[in-house]
């Protein structure tokens, strides 16, 4: 009998955040902002949330759209990134290096200005996905309400300022609305499309970070450089999958003191510049050198979501598929690195304290 009220509280939540997000993402489409759906959707539920309205976005829905994504992202795996990736192999290569010096940077700031533990400086630093930074962070020692909030911050202002910026610096953005026409897509294509969604059991029982995301996105994308199906998901639904993920991001604010989300949201913002100066930079050595799109590799580099990014790369009309493919190699490095690299961090650092910050 108690759970009714429970789940009736929860659906009304659900319902008022949608809500909220698709005032936000509706004016942030009228103003003319890229990606709006989602920014939208992310600024306002952040600005409710703050305000102490209780939000939610089940885990379900968002792994669903999430879902929608990486089908969306993997259709633009076509034959002819093939012929491009070759050229993609010194960008990839820098993603190590580039996650140490990052990482480094990022940990060393935290220390000094924002007086963290080393702990929790390190899992708040590293460019690694929200709930695995927490998760391990969190079972090494580290203050989890920092670190999550930290990253959700970094999150909002790199997917918010990123394509703003592009757009207000750059002309040549190419034409909008790029989708394959549903009348010009076969039904067996469109099978094929659907068929990809079986990606996310896959990678959950391989194990695979973010796999409602990778799993669809790696089949989708075989599905497409095997020239199977040329389908991608329509733009309405799509722009109910950025509209939820926004909505998911904002609503990770909900019960966070404005006191609080002001203390936390000064060090997150000074570390978001930090390491996205450090983007730009390893973007412009890299543009140098290769000669690839600059604002790609920005993308490629920038401390945000796989999926908000790809996105972001998506609604530039960059290359999505580039853009996708860094994150991916990332994530996976990140996961399998950093934890050993703390622990390298620790022995040789008699200074990092074992436990979390005394509180404030």
């Amino acid at each position: 009998m108690k759970a009714i009220p429970y789940s009736l509280g929860s659906q009304a939540a659900t319902l008022k955040a949608l809500a909220i997000a698709a005032v936000g993402g509706a004016i942030a489409h009228l103003v003319g902002l890229p990606l709006a759906w989602m920014i939208g959707g992310m600024l306002a539920t952040c600005a409710a949330s703050v305000s102490g309205m209780t939000l939610k976005v089940p885990n379900w829905l968002r792994a669903a759209m999430v879902l929608v994504l990486g089908l969306l992202l993997g259709s633009r795996f076509t034959p002819d990134v093939l012929d491009s990736m070759g050229r993609w192999s010194i960008s990839v290569a820098g993603l190590l290096p580039h996650i140490a010096l990052s990482t480094g940077i990022g940990v060393w700031f935290l220390s000094r200005f924002a007086r963290l533990d080393r702990t929790t400086a390190y899992f708040t630093a590293a460019p690694g996905g929200l709930s695995v930074m927490i998760m391990v962070g969190t079972a090494m020692g580290g203050d989890s309400r920092v670190i999550a909030l930290s990253h959700a911050t970094r999150v909002l202002l790199v997917v918010t300022c990123l394509p703003i910026a592009f757009t207000a610096f750059s002309t040549d953005l190419g034409p909008r609305g790029d989708y394959v026409p549903l009348s010009a897509v076969a039904g067996t294509e469109w099978l094929w499309l659907a068929a990809c969604g079986i990606g996310w059991p896959l990678a959950a029982r391989l194990r695979i970070p973010a796999a409602q995301l990778i799993g669809p996105l790696i089949l989708a994308a075989v599905v497409h450089l095997m020239g199977w199906s040329s389908a991608t998901p329509p733009s309405f639904l799509v722009s109910v999958a950025q509209l939820v993920v926004g909505a998911s991001v904002g609503v990770r604010f909900t019960g966070v003191r404005p006191r609080t989300m002001a203390a936390i949201a000064v060090q997150a913002v000074g570390l978001t510049v930090v390491l996205v100066a450090v983007s730009v930079a390893s973007a412009l050595v890299l543009h140098m050198i290769t000669g690839l799109d600059f604002r790609a590799l920005v993308l490629a580099y920038s401390p945000g979501g796989l999926a908000e990014l790809s996105l972001v790369a998506l609604s530039l009309h960059l290359d999505p598929a580039f853009v996708a493919l860094h994150h991916m190699i990332r994530i996976f490095l990140i996961v399998v690195l950093a934890p050993a690299a703390y622990s390298l961090m620790k022995r040789y650092d008699r200074s990092a304290p074992s436990g979390p910050a005394p509180s404030e």
